[in-house]
C-alpha cells in the first residue's frame, strides 16, 4: 500500500521544489538488474518497501515545517502593518479633536458688549470728574458710591474658564486611542485659569503722548505786558519753593521765548497740584511782575490763504474778531502776514493759531470767514534754511565741527572743493544738492556756471528751491540779488504729452517765498503772451496770465529786447510763426541796470544763446573787475631776460648801498617793479571773454561761424540741400569740440609734474 502525499498550502510568493527523478535514483541503491533478465534478483542488502516509504516521508516533513514558519512570518508582518495603520488613524483623529477643542475654546470666550463698554466709560469719566471736585466731595458722596456700584454691575459676573464637556466613564475596551487621549487632554483654559474670586486683569493703558506728559508737569507764570523780563536765580528760587512746599516738587525754572517763567515739577507732583497749593509759594514771588499762573496752552498753527488786504482798515486787527464772530473760532495771540503784501497786492496769507488740533481740523475742513470772504485754511509748515557743509557736502550740521570725510563737489574725491585741480574755468551749480554727479538721482534740466575769475560770490540757495527744473542762486557783489533759473515743464517723472500735471511756474515759482531782495529771472518759459510776442493769439496767452500777475506784483520788467529778438529764440522744422520762449525778467534794482541784450554765435542747438550785461547806475562807482592775467603760453622769454639784464646793475647797486631797514624795503619795491615791467614788455595778457575755454582753437572759431551761416540759410530756404548742409556743419563742429577737449586733456596730463 502506497502512502499518499498530503496537499501542501502553496503561497503566492513561495514555490517548494520537489525532488527530481535523477535525485531519487541517486538515493536508491542500484538493484543489480541486468539487461535481458525477466526476473529481477534482489540483493540481500536492498531495502524493503516499508523502509523506502519512511525515507520518502522525512523530506516532506521538513518542507511542511518550513512552510509553517513562512506562514507565521507572513501573519506577523500583516499584523504589524495593521497596527501601524491604526496608530496613524488614531493620531489623525487626535489632531482633529484637538483642533475642534481649540475652536470651541475660542468661540466660548465672552465677547465684550460695545454698549456696555461705552456705558462703563461714561461712568468712569463721570466718577473721575466728581473725585477731582475736592471742594464739594462731601455733597456728592452718595452719588459717587452709586456710580461705583453701577460700574461694578456693568462689568458683570466673573466668566468661568471654558472646560470641555465631561466624558462618560467607560472602560478602555472598544475605545480608540484618540478618544482615550482626548479625555485626558488639559485644555489651555484650564491651565491658565485663575480663581473665580479674582477679577480679570485690566488691559494695559495706551502710552501717553510725550508732549502732553511734559505739559502736565509745567506751570507758566505770565508776566505783565510791557514789563521787562526779570533776571531769576534758578537754583536759589527752586530751593525756596521746595522749602515752602516741604517736598522736592520743583525741578527747574526757566524763561520762555516770550519772556514768561516756566516752572517744571517732579512726578508725581503735577502742575495741577502746584496750582492748588498756590497759597504756599505765591508770597515768595511777590517781587516779580507776575500777572497770572496757568497751565500751558496747547495750540495749532494754521495759514489762511486769500485774506483781503483792506486799505480802509488794518486786516490783522479785525482778523481775530471776524473769525470769532462769523466762524466761531478763537484765535490765540496776534496773527501775522506770511509775507508782507505789496502796495498793489489785493490779498495775501495770514498765519494764526487756534487752541487745539480739533479746531484746526475744523478750520481746514470748513474754511474761515473773514471780511466777507471764505478763506482756504492749510496747516502751517515751519520754514527753515538748509545750509550745506562745504567739507562733506551734507546738510544739517556746522562745518566747523564736521568730522566726516571731506568730498569734492566736482569729482567726489577726498579733498576740499577749493583744492580741486580740474583745468575747467567754471564752477558748476546744480539745482538739487548732490555729493557728486554720479550720485545724482534725477537729471537736472537747469544748471549754472560761474567763472572762477569773477569777483562775485555765488551759492545755490536750496532753501528756496530744490527741484531739477528750477534753481535759485544768491549773488553777492555790488548789489546782492537772487538769480532764478528755470525750465517751465512738467515734473521729471511725468510724461509731458500724456499725463496732466502742473508746470514749473505754477508748481514752484508762483508759491515761492522770495526774500526782500531784487531778483533776475531767466529760463525757458514755454509760454506765449502779447507782452513779449505781439503775434500771439489770445487763446494761447491764457496760460501765461498767472505769470503776468506774479510779475506785476513784484514790478518786474522784461529784459529781453524785442527789437533784437524779432526772429524769436527757438526754431524747429515745421514751426509756424515766431517762437519767443527764452526770456529774462528783473525786479527793480537800486545800483545796477541790465542792458546790452544780444544773441551769441550759434552752438548747434535749437535755442539761441542769449547774453546781457549789468552796469552800475552811478558811473563813479564802476563794477569790481579782476585784473587781467598773463598768457604764459605766448610769452617771449628771451625779451623778458634781456629786460631784466638791463635793470640788473641798478638792483645790485641798490643792494650794496642798503644800510637801514627802509633801504631794504625800497629794494623789494624795486625788484617787484622790475619784474612787472619785464612781464608787461614780454608777456601778453589774456583777453577776458565769457566764451573762452583753455581747449579752444582758431579752427573751432571758423567752424562755429560756418555753423551759424548754415543754420541761418536753412531757416530762410527750408529746402533739403540747405538742411543737409546745416547737419553737416553741426556735426563737424561737435566732433571738432570733442577732439579739441581730448587733445587738451592729454597734453595737460603729459605736462603734469608727478
Amino acid at each position: 500500500m502506497e502512502d499518499q502525499e498530503p496537499s501542501l498550502p502553496q503561497a503566492s510568493w513561495f514555490k517548494p521544489s520537489l525532488p527530481q527523478a535523477s535525485t531519487l535514483q541517486q538515493t536508491l541503491p542500484r538493484a543489480g538488474l541486468k539487461k535481458g533478465n525477466k526476473r529481477a534478483a534482489v540483493s540481500p542488502i536492498s531495502p524493503t518497501p516499508v523502509r523506502l516509504s519512511q525515507q520518502l516521508q522525512q523530506p516532506q516533513q521538513e518542507m511542511r515545517q518550513q512552510l509553517q514558519q513562512l506562514e507565521q512570518l507572513q501573519l506577523q508582518q500583516q499584523l504589524q502593518l495593521q497596527q501601524q495603520l491604526q496608530q496613524l488613524q488614531q493620531q489623525l483623529q487626535q489632531q482633529q479633536e484637538q483642533q475642534q477643542l481649540q475652536r470651541q475654546l475660542q468661540q466660548s470666550k465672552p465677547q465684550p458688549d460695545p454698549l456696555t463698554e461705552k456705558a462703563r466709560g461714561h461712568l468712569q469719566r463721570a466718577l473721575q470728574a466728581l473725585k477731582e471736585a475736592h471742594s464739594v466731595r462731601p455733597l456728592y458722596k452718595t452719588l459717587i458710591e452709586d456710580i461705583e456700584k453701577a460700574i461694578k454691575e456693568t462689568q458683570g459676573p466673573q466668566q468661568p474658564a471654558w472646560q470641555p464637556a465631561k466624558q462618560p466613564k467607560k472602560g478602555l475596551q472598544g475605545s480608540s486611542y484618540a478618544s482615550v487621549a482626548a479625555t485626558n487632554i488639559r485644555a489651555p483654559a484650564q491651565v491658565a485659569a485663575k480663581p473665580a474670586s479674582k477679577a480679570p486683569p485690566k488691559a494695559s493703558a495706551k502710552a501717553p503722548n510725550k508732549k502732553n506728559a511734559r505739559e502736565d508737569f509745567q506751570v507758566i507764570l505770565k508776566l505783565q505786558r510791557g514789563a521787562p523780563t526779570p533776571e531769576i536765580k534758578p537754583i536759589e528760587l527752586r530751593n525756596k519753593l521746595n522749602e515752602a512746599l516741604k517736598d522736592i516738587a520743583i525741578l527747574a525754572l526757566s524763561t520762555s521765548d516770550r519772556g514768561n517763567i516756566v516752572i517744571t515739577t517732579k512726578a508725581p507732583y503735577t502742575a495741577k497740584k502746584l496750582l492748588e497749593e498756590k497759597a504756599k509759594w505765591a508770597p515768595l514771588l511777590k517781587e516779580l511782575p507776575i500777572e497770572s499762573a496757568d497751565l500751558p496752552t496747547r495750540w495749532t498753527k494754521l495759514v489762511a490763504k486769500g485774506v483781503p488786504n483792506l486799505e480802509e482798515m488794518a486786516t490783522l486787527d479785525i482778523f481775530a474778531a471776524e473769525a470769532m464772530t462769523f466762524s466761531g473760532v478763537k484765535v490765540l495771540g496776534q496773527p501775522r502776514w506770511l509775507r508782507t503784501p505789496g502796495p498793489n497786492q489785493r490779498a495775501g496769507s495770514v498765519v494764526f493759531a487756534v487752541p487745539s488740533e480739533a479746531v484746526g481740523a475744523q478750520c481746514r475742513k470748513e474754511g474761515l470767514y473773514v471780511a466777507g470772504v471764505k478763506l482756504r485754511v492749510e496747516a502751517y509748515k515751519e520754514y527753515t534754511i538748509r545750509t550745506q557743509c562745504y567739507r562733506c557736502l551734507s546738510f544739517g550740521h556746522n562745518p566747523r565741527t564736521c568730522r566726516r570725510p571731506v568730498r569734492c563737489a566736482f569729482c567726489s574725491e577726498k579733498h576740499l572743493t577749493r583744492d580741486h585741480s580740474c583745468p575747467s574755468s567754471y564752477n558748476v551749480m546744480t539745482p538739487i544738492p548732490v555729493t557728486s554727479f554720479p550720485k545724482l538721482n534725477k537729471r537736472p534740466r537747469v544748471i549754472a556756471y560761474k567763472r572762477k575769475e569773477a569777483l562775485v560770490e555765488a551759492s545755490t540757495s536750496f532753501d528756496l528751491f530744490c527741484d531739477p527744473d528750477i534753481q535759485a542762486i544768491r549773488v553777492e557783489g555790488t548789489e546782492p540779488f537772487i538769480l532764478i533759473n528755470l525750465y517751465n515743464e512738467k515734473e521729471v517723472m511725468r510724461a509731458p504729452a500724456s499725463q496732466p500735471g502742473a508746470y514749473t511756474v505754477e508748481r514752484l515759482l508762483l508759491t515761492a517765498r522770495l526774500p526782500q531782495q531784487p531778483f533776475l529771472l531767466v529760463g525757458d518759459f514755454n509760454l506765449h503772451h502779447p507782452r513779449w510776442n505781439p503775434s500771439v493769439e489770445a487763446s494761447r496767452a491764457r496760460k501765461a496770465e498767472a505769470l503776468i500777475s506774479w510779475l506785476d506784483r513784484y514790478k518786474a520788467s522784461l529784459l529781453t529786447d524785442l527789437e533784437v529778438a524779432t526772429e524769436g529764440t527757438y526754431w524747429r522744422e515745421g514751426l509756424k510763426g515766431v517762437s519767443l520762449i527764452d526770456l529774462a525778467f528783473y525786479s527793480p534794482f537800486k545800483q545796477l541796470t541790465w542792458t546790452n541784450f544780444r544773441f551769441l554765435d550759434a552752438t548747434g542747438s535749437d535755442h539761441k544763446p542769449i547774453a546781457f550785461e549789468a552796469s552800475p547806475r552811478n558811473p563813479s562807482r564802476p563794477l569790481a573787475a579782476r585784473p587781467a592775467t598773463y598768457n604764459y603760453k605766448k610769452a617771449d622769454w628771451k625779451a623778458f631776460s634781456e629786460h631784466l639784464a638791463k635793470k640788473e646793475q641798478d638792483v645790485l647797486t641798490a643792494i650794496e648801498r642798503a644800510i637801514t631797514r627802509d633801504n631794504l624795503e625800497g629794494i623789494a619795491r624795486l625788484l617787484t617793479r622790475t619784474l612787472i615791467e619785464a612781464s608787461n614788455a614780454a608777456i601778453p595778457k589774456k583777453r577776458p571773454y565769457e566764451g573762452s575755454k583753455p581747449w579752444w582753437t582758431d579752427e573751432l572759431t571758423s567752424l562755429r561761424k560756418a555753423l551759424g551761416l548754415a543754420q541761418r540759410a536753412y531757416r530762410l530756404l527750408r529746402d533739403e540741400e540747405s538742411h543737409e548742409a546745416f547737419l553737416k556743419a553741426r556735426n563737424n563742429f561737435k566732433y571738432a569740440i570733442r577732439a579739441a577737449k581730448k587733445k587738451h586733456w592729454e597734453s595737460f596730463l603729459a605736462e603734469a609734474v608727478v
